[in-house]
């Protein structure tokens, strides 16, 4: 492993099993959408990495994370390596690679041993998916905050009522009220979990405070109508870019989408001949909702021109090889971000995809949409949650707000 590794560029690879994969390696590649340059890039690395392998004399069975960080840093007279290793973006190609050689069982990756308390946590994960019908996304963040919240309360699950306050008193001292509620919301639910298993008290959950992320005098924060169309209308439709993102922005804006429901969209989801789009939001309720016009038009124009031709059945898609489903709610997220740069929106409330959520809500409001109505676009669990919106407009909280007791109309 630490003799110095002759590869040239512009070898072919040695004979071997993984010498062989190379050519199958760059098929998957093209095949994912990958450019003429990309591929011979990856494939270039892909040799690199076997002809390093066959120096050394190493057993292609199986690959490690020590092997892969040997390989960055060996002593290669073809330039490069050394004390700091090949760029990051070279062994990525490289570990590119060792996932297809490890999907088409090719080579095994050695699975780390679990951390302490790791098998809870799994415990935990599988809890959610099954007794909360929360969404993989949904389960990865509670799994990130609840670290987070183990950091400061500790592994050990003897706690009791005292112990978990004082956690929440020092997370409360350094973090925002917003993060704040949300540790606490995902703490609810681990001791929840820990109860049904019978590793903590049954009413420890009671003991943890109830905190608002919301102050009495908050707005939502929201675009204006106008606004809204000028932001629509900045995307460009001369390319697959600009008409992936009017139709993303549109059913934001018009049906009051969560990020997370565009990232979760299936092809099947628009049901063209009742012109209406189904929408499987929180807690897995599947809703069904009316598809306008321009939506449809932009969905059309969209599948019809600009998707890419792939097995993936996501409806929207990376527009840049490698022709994925997009990865997370930050994805659309960043799609509101350019799309506010585009319409030299500068002074927007917020940059992110909620924002056209809430100027749908007020817009519908203002609009002379009833409460339950809205509520029931939303897929709100209480119309409670759908009045703060009535906040935006003074003369709409007279339709909401109770009468004094023993005071007459004016």
């Amino acid at each position: 492993m630490t003799a110095t590794c002759f590869y040239k560029r512009t070898q072919t690879a040695r004979d071997g099993i993984l010498a062989a994969q190379i050519p199958l390696f760059s098929e998957a590649l093209r095949l994912r959408g990958y450019s003429a340059i990309s591929n011979l890039r990856h494939v270039s690395a892909a040799r690199h990495f076997v002809a390093w392998m066959s120096g050394g004399s190493l057993v292609p069975e199986v690959i490690d994370d020590a092997m892969i960080i040997a390989f960055a840093c060996h002593a290669c007279a073809n330039g490069g390596s050394g004390a700091q290793g090949f760029s990051p973006a070279y062994m990525g190609r490289v570990r590119a690679f060792v996932r297809y050689l490890a999907q088409a069982r090719i080579v095994t990756r050695p699975v780390a041993p679990l951390a302490p308390g790791a098998a809870r946590i799994a415990a935990f994960q599988d809890w959610l998916k099954v007794r909360c019908a929360v969404s993989d996304q949904t389960i990865r963040s509670h799994t990130f905050k609840l670290n987070a919240i183990l950091a400061v309360l500790g592994r050990d699950t003897a706690y009791d009522a005292a112990g978990i306050r004082r956690a929440i008193i020092a997370i409360a001292a350094v973090s925002s009220r917003f993060h704040t509620k949300n540790l606490v919301a995902t703490l609810r639910h681990y001791l929840r979990f820990l109860a049904e298993r019978g590793e903590c008290p049954v009413h420890l959950a009671e003991a943890i405070p109830t905190l608002s992320a919301r102050g009495t005098d908050t707005l939502p924060r929201h675009l204006a109508p106008d606004r809204v169309e000028a932001l629509i209308d900045a995307c460009d439709l001369a390319t697959s870019a600009g008409k992936r993102d009017r139709a993303v922005l549109l059913l934001l804006a018009r049906l009051g989408l969560r990020a997370g429901d565009i990232v979760a969209m299936r092809l099947d989801a628009v049901a063209w001949d009742e012109g209406a789009v189904r929408v499987c939001g929180k807690g897995r309720r599947e809703v069904k909702l009316p598809l306008p016009q321009d939506v449809g038009d932009a969905l059309f124009a969209y599948l019809q021109n600009a998707r890419p031709v792939v097995a993936d059945d996501r409806l929207f898609l990376r527009t840049i090889p490698p022709f994925v489903a997009l990865a997370s709610s930050p994805a659309v997220a960043h799609i509101v971000k350019r799309a506010l740069q585009r319409a030299d929106i500068t002074d927007a409330p917020s940059r992110g995809a909620h924002m056209l959520r809430h100027s749908a809500a007020t817009g519908l409001l203002r609009a002379g949409a009833t409460m339950e109505s809205i509520a029931a676009i939303l897929r709100h669990r209480s119309v409670e949650t759908t009045n703060i919106y009535a906040r935006v407009d003074v003369g709409m909280l007279g339709e909401i707000a109770q009468p004094w007791p023993g005071a007459t109309s004016c």
